[in-house]
């Protein structure tokens, strides 16, 4: 996998090549094309390790909503809601 960086606006050599120079890389001025990066991981991950990902992401989320709230019934409920969609996404 390789990663594109982008060409920094006004940086004469990244608009004359299209993309980023190697000063502009060095100092931290470009950013990453991540789309490709995602995508490109997104076709060699198999579904186990995409499910384990996604769960984590959802109970962090949970947890986190209710801390949020100080754990009021509210936020509790709202993090319970959390956990119930995706159990019913893993369902269909």
């Amino acid at each position: 996998m390789t990663v594109e960086y982008l060409p920094v606006e006004g940086c004469e050599e990244c608009e004359f090549f299209g993309t980023a120079c190697p000063e502009c890389i060095m100092y931290g001025e470009t950013s990453v094309n991540k789309s490709d990066m995602i995508m490109d991981k997104a076709r060699e991950m198999d579904w186990e390790t995409a499910l384990r990902l996604v769960n984590t992401a959802v109970d962090l989320h949970a947890s986190r909503t209710a801390a949020h709230g100080q754990f009021s019934p509210e936020a509790v409920e709202k993090s319970a809601e959390i956990q119930a969609a995706w159990i019913r996404i893993q369902r269909g």
